[in-house]
């Protein structure tokens, strides 16, 4: 069984704080509407299953708000620079 359109926790998680990042977020409400919107894009593409339990995994998410904010304020980046220009 391959399954390569599932995405982990851990995989969401990468893909809020990379579109975090390129998008400059700072606060906890912008946070949670980027993970709405992952989510959203992830059940309409069909690489999140309908049966997974999409509440848990959005609390999740929004609960990793906190780890996001921790490497901003230590200045971790995935990749790039933090300054444009």
């Amino acid at each position: 069984m391959v399954e390569l359109l599932s995405y982990n926790l851990e995989d969401l998680y990468e893909e809020v704080s990379e579109r975090a990042r390129e998008a400059g977020v700072a606060s906890e409400e912008v946070w949670n509407e980027l993970v709405e919107t992952v989510l959203d894009e992830r059940l309409n593409w069909g690489e999140v299953d309908v049966d997974d339990d999409i509440t848990t995994m959005r609390e999740a998410l929004q609960a990793k708000w906190s780890d996001f904010e921790r490497g901003l304020q230590s200045g971790e980046t995935s990749e790039g620079p933090e300054q444009h220009g």
